[in-house]
């Protein structure tokens, strides 16, 4: 490769890389800091954890959508059903479908999540509570 295309491509990834970070970070010491940052893995580093399954889950989600997510790790569920409530409230729904995969959510599953006030549908019996989400085994 040409040594003129090298230096281009050098300043093109040079000045998108320093695009990325805020202008307080653009002084050498800050720099440096930031890069050490990014490639060893500093503890509040998000970028160091994008490959790790449920990384940054508790800061996007709400805590309900939380509890749901971890209450169907925890029970080792393949498949589950939400609550009419949950269903109904979008910002749940859709969050708990994504956060929840692979599992899918199926009418006909015998794992029940729902929100506390709703009540439980006949059959069911409540497994565990947390954060104002509960989880149901059903007949």
């Amino acid at each position: 490769m040409p040594t003129l295309v090298r230096h281009a491509l050098l300043i093109v990834v040079l000045t998108v890389f320093i695009g990325l970070f805020p202008i307080s970070l653009r002084t050498p010491n800050h720099l440096f800091n930031a890069l050490v940052d990014l490639f060893f893995g500093h503890k509040n580093n998000h970028l160091a954890q994008f490959d790790t399954p449920g990384s940054g889950r508790n800061e996007a989600l709400p805590p309900q959508v939380v509890a749901m997510l971890n209450l169907l790790e925890m029970r080792g569920a393949d498949n589950f059903r939400l609550s009419p409530g949950i269903v109904a409230n979008k910002k749940y729904y859709e969050r708990v479908i994504e956060g929840a995969y692979p599992r899918l959510m199926s009418n006909s599953s015998s794992i029940y999540v729902q929100l506390e006030p709703e009540q439980l549908p006949p059959g069911c019996q409540n497994l565990v509570s947390q954060q104002g989400v509960t989880l149901a085994q059903c007949n």
